[in-house]
Parts: structure tokens; C-alpha cells; sequence
């Protein structure tokens, strides 16, 4: 138990009287809480103190009723947790409240328990009690990490089949196309001065060929470009960039420092894809005419921003995207995903006058690769 703790909590608070009109727990709420089959407890919010504890919390957390008594819940917290726990706790006392939020709690065997807990100002047995209701989300949590994880692992398998695509395409198509083109040549020149109707089918035909051997080059470089892997985010980037403005007519400023060196392989990856994505939502649903991409690094952190200055998001579209992580298709929920991979946030703020998509990254640990 984290005995040093409750003293330290009481210079913390702020003595105060109960709010006024804050009524005594009626009996009805009593009976719900020795019965309810979730954790409950109350405790004071002065020296943190257990007051009460019902029978599923005694069963959950495997401290005898007597035990819990005599402890705070800083004793049921992780060490690095109780610092927030004492922050919150002085930065809403004493105001009459209602509130849901997730934490951790330790168990009597040391288990690591998430939580969503639900807690509520009340007068128990006259004193102001904080009333706390807990569900146990463990699971849940373990799930969406199993998630996240086979997220990340089907990101990865989509871009390793994607540079082996564009090396096929690259590699083997494009060399076909380039024979073929150089045939193609041969046989114009050939029938050129016999047959000038043949020859004129025959200049059709090259053209046909280069437009598509362009086609597949573009494709290619779009499913993985050869320069991510051979000079890393700054070049392939410059170049990506050039193309999107020619095929798009939108111009684009692109701000990158040159001495940026090389990154991890998955973070130039993630960096390009992020860039490849939000230009591609500018082009289809912004409007604008620009859009600027800017990388910044210090020790700490690297910041990846896309601007436009289109029209931007209606609030209701982007209070969904905030939510949901997506306005058409997975787009918006695939960048997400890929920065939340490397520990990154994401982040969107749009207005009339555009919008912004704002990634940061952190560096703390990661090596150049």
C-alpha cells in the first residue's frame, strides 16, 4: 500500500464545505449499492479514505471489507498515476458533479485493472462522499489493442504486397512496354516509305504504348516509390509532389528541410502515405486551387502539416470525422490508424477559409535508419 500517500493528500485539498442542496444518499440508493453486481465504493474526497465498499468491489479487488477501510484509493492506484489523480481531484472540488472517466486500478494480487468509472457527489452518513461506480474494461482494452495490432499488420502486409506490385510493374511490365515500343519503332520505319496508311497505324499504335508505359510508371511510383527505399521521405516526397500538381493542377508549396536525413523505414512510409492521402482528399473534395506540405523536426518530435484553403468542412462532417475517423471511405481512418502505429496523433481543424491536418510524431528512442 502507498501509506505516504494520504497525508500528502490532505495538504493537497483545499478544505471546503460540502455544496449546498447536496442531499443525504436516500435509503434506495443504498440498497442499489449493496447489491449492485459492478464495484462501488465511496470515499472521501478530503483524505481520499474509503468510507463504504460494496460486496462485487470486495470480490473484484480481493481486499476483505476491513482492509479496504483502512486504505486510500491512491493504495489501489499505480505509483506513476497518483500525481493526474491529485490533480483532478483539487482542479474539481468543490462543485456539485456527475462524471464518467477511465483509469487504472491495481488489485489486491497486483493485477492491472482499465476502468470507466462513474462517480457522483453525496452526503453519506453526513459527510460529503464521493459515490464511484466501476466497470471493468480490461478486456475491451485488451481487444482493441488485439485490433489495433492486426490493423498495423494488415498495413504492413498491404505495403510490402504494394512495393512488390510497383517492382512487377517497374520491373517486368515496364520492360515489356519499352520492348514493345522499341518494335514498334522498327516495323514504322520499315513500312514508312512502302506503305505510309500502315505506317501512319503504326505511329497510332506507339503512341498508344508510351501513353501507357507513362500510366504504368505513374502507378507504379503511386503504390511505392522506388525513392522512398533508395533516398528516403525528402526525395521521394519532391518528386511525388511535382507529379500530384501536374496530374491535379493544384500547386503545391512543399517545405521540407533537406537536411532532414533519413528516417525509420516504417516512419517515412507512414510520412508518405499521410502526404499521398490528404493531397488526394484536397483534390477531391476541397476545391482549392493550393495546398502546402510542411515537415519540421527537432529533437523531440516531428510535425507533418497539410494545408489547403478550400472550402473546408461543414462542423457536423468534422465532429464526425473527430469521431469516427472517416468522411468518405477509410481514407481519413487509415491515416489515423497508421500514425497511431508509431505513436503519433493526429489531428484536423477546418474553417471557410480551409483546412489542416496536423500529425506529430515522437522521436524519443527512435534511430535513423
Amino acid at each position: 500500500m502507498n501509506s505516504a500517500f494520504p497525508s500528502m493528500a490532505i495538504s493537497l485539498v483545499k478544505q471546503s464545505p460540502p455544496p449546498a442542496g447536496l442531499r443525504e444518499a436516500a435509503p434506495q440508493y443504498r440498497v442499489w449499492f449493496e447489491n449492485n453486481p459492478l464495484p462501488m465504493w465511496v470515499f472521501d474526497p478530503e483524505t481520499f479514505s474509503f468510507l463504504e465498499v460494496n460486496e462485487a468491489a470486495v470480490g473484484h479487488y480481493g481486499y476483505t471489507r476491513g482492509e479496504f477501510l483502512s486504505m486510500t484509493i491512491l493504495d489501489i492506484r499505480p505509483l506513476e498515476d497518483v500525481p493526474m489523480l491529485l490533480g483532478a481531484m483539487n482542479a474539481r472540488r468543490y462543485e456539485r458533479w456527475t462524471q464518467k472517466t477511465q483509469s487504472r486500478h491495481r488489485t489486491k494480487d497486483g493485477s492491472l485493472l482499465e476502468v470507466e468509472v462513474y462517480a457522483q457527489q453525496v452526503l453519506w452518513n453526513g459527510r460529503l462522499g464521493e459515490v464511484v461506480q466501476i466497470h471493468d474494461i480490461s478486456e475491451l482494452k485488451r481487444a482493441e489493442e488485439a485490433l489495433r495490432n492486426l490493423s498495423g499488420r494488415l498495413l504492413q502486409t498491404q505495403d510490402i504486397q504494394k512495393r512488390r506490385m510497383a517492382r512487377e510493374l517497374h520491373d517486368a511490365t515496364g520492360q515489356n512496354l519499352t520492348a514493345l515500343l522499341a518494335r514498334l519503332g522498327a516495323i514504322r520505319e520499315r513500312v514508312k516509305s512502302v506503305a505510309p496508311d500502315q505506317a501512319e497505324l503504326v505511329a497510332e499504335c506507339v503512341t498508344l504504348a508510351s501513353q501507357t508505359l507513362d500510366e504504368i510508371r505513374t502507378f507504379s511510383y503511386l503504390l511505392h516509390p522506388p525513392l522512398l527505399d533508395e533516398e528516403g521521405i525528402v526525395a521521394a516526397l519532391d518528386v511525388y509532389v511535382e507529379g500530384f500538381a501536374e496530374r491535379s493542377g493544384i500547386e503545391v508549396d512543399l517545405d521540407v528541410p533537406s537536411e532532414l536525413g533519413r528516417l525509420p523505414d516504417e516512419l517515412e512510409i507512414t510520412l508518405f502515405r499521410v502526404v499521398q492521402e490528404a493531397l488526394t482528399n484536397v483534390h477531391r473534395h476541397s476545391g482549392s486551387s493550393t495546398a502546402a506540405v510542411r515537415l519540421i523536426r527537432d529533437p523531440a518530435t516531428l510535425v507533418l502539416e497539410i494545408a489547403d484553403r478550400g472550402r473546408g468542412m461543414p462542423p457536423e462532417v468534422l465532429e464526425r470525422v473527430r469521431r469516427h475517423g472517416a468522411i468518405v471511405g477509410v481514407g481519413i481512418a487509415g491515416m489515423r490508424e497508421r500514425v497511431a502505429q508509431l505513436g503519433g496523433e493526429l489531428a484536423i481543424e477546418s474553417r471557410d477559409r480551409g483546412s489542416v491536418i496536423r500529425v506529430v510524431f515522437p522521436l524519443t528512442g527512435a534511430s535513423d535508419a
